[in-house]
């Protein structure tokens, strides 16, 4: 999958990978350290809101330091936030900690953004957020995958990702012009009207994946007929996701992006439906639905984020991914709660009907949409 401006795009690509490692494994390892279910939710909730606070703050912040010291700002509280958590203890300093570090994370991830969105056209744009995808998502397993074998009492292990945020800044440093023409604040209204259906659909994104990663692995216990079918429904999703990831984006760089998200929109409330009619106790069932929901799901947001970079100018480039991050996030943060009264009040399978109405309002507002032309120069209208 050839990418544009290698030499520029590739190591950020390995910068997202090492930042993902930390927080992967930070994120993984927590839970498993507190050890209570109460705790680890109010730990991963102050994250959380360390992310929504951050997203609408980061243009700001990039704009008045400048892209290098805000990135080294960004790497350094990370960084410290997590040699933090292995010197303290006790859930209320580890939820300030996490707080601060969700604040951080979500400036870094704007910052990516808008570069790797600066680096493409309408051409190359899905394919390089694909990439980013990808990158993200692979590193995010690894992640996970060493706090599992650190385990409860690997608090101690954090000191060895500590440098990781610090090694994923050094390629943002070398860039003292990334973004490219940062300019005024634009105001939010402006930017939604750009692109107000793609804006809806990463918020149905967040609401679909917050769902899906809050309450799918009790979904996937109740339906596969016990626990250890939680970890196979799960991954069979993220692997849906990863394969899908590259074709659909490739096919969006034909042309047509609305109707590759209109497409998305759709086989995510599909999918929605094949898992709500998954006949119990059938794991392979209930993992090819899984594959389905993450090829369909997963896509929302790169698609989404390609056709409002599209609608922008570069020099609102840094406040369209800050509006896009936040809408996502806040979706994230809503799913879960939405997810558990569907599952509550009409049934296991139905969990994650919400989010796939949501997903469906915003195809048709997809397809009543006229496209806007993608603007290139600062002075475009």
């Amino acid at each position: 999958m050839p990418l544009p401006a290698p030499r520029a795009t590739l190591p950020l690509l390995a910068s997202v990978v090492a930042m993902v490692l930390c927080t992967g494994f930070t994120a993984t390892l927590l839970p498993l350290a507190a050890g209570d279910a109460t705790a680890a939710a109010a730990i991963a909730s102050a994250h959380f809101a360390g992310a929504l606070a951050g997203a609408p703050a980061a243009g700001r912040v990039i704009a008045r330091l400048g892209v290098p010291r805000a990135a080294l700002l960004f790497a350094l509280t990370i960084a410290l936030g997590t040699a933090g958590l292995a010197a303290s203890d006790g859930v209320p300093a580890w939820m300030a900690l996490r707080f601060a570090a969700g604040v951080a994370a979500s400036g870094y991830f704007v910052l990516v953004e808008s570069r790797l969105n600066d680096l493409a056209d309408a051409a190359t744009r899905g394919r390089l957020m694909a990439a980013y995808l990808v990158a993200y998502y692979a590193a995010q397993a690894v992640g996970t995958s060493m706090a599992g074998f650190a385990g409860p009492a690997g608090m101690a292990w954090l000191v060895v990702v500590v440098p990781l945020p610090l090694l994923a800044a050094l390629p943002v440093l070398g860039a003292a012009a990334l973004p490219a023409r940062v300019g005024a604040r634009t105001p939010w209204a402006r930017l939604l009207a750009r692109a107000p259906a793609a804006y809806a659909s990463s918020l149905c994104g967040g609401l679909l994946l917050g769902a899906f990663y809050g309450l799918g692995p009790l979904y996937a216990a109740a339906v596969g007929g016990g626990a250890s079918a939680s970890g196979p429904f799960m991954a069979a999703a993220m692997l849906g996701g990863v394969v899908a990831l590259g074709p659909v984006g490739r096919g969006a760089d034909q042309g047509h992006r609305e109707r590759w998200l209109t497409a998305a929109l759709a086989a995510t409330a599909g999918a929605t439906v094949v898992l709500a009619l998954a006949p119990a106790g059938d794991l392979l069932a209930l993992c090819m639905g899984g594959v389905l929901l993450g090829a369909s799901a997963f896509t929302l947001y790169p698609l989404a984020s390609g056709c409002v970079n599209d609608a922008v100018r570069a020099d609102e480039r840094l406040g369209a991914n800050s509006l896009l991050l936040l809408l996502n996030a806040a979706g994230a943060s809503v799913g879960p709660v939405l997810a558990g009264w569907a599952m509550t009040h009409l049934g296991t399978g139905r969990f994650l009907l919400p989010a796939a109405m949501a997903c469906i309002v915003a195809s048709a507002a997809v397809v009543g949409t006229r496209p806007m032309p993608e603007l290139r120069a600062s002075g475009s209208a």
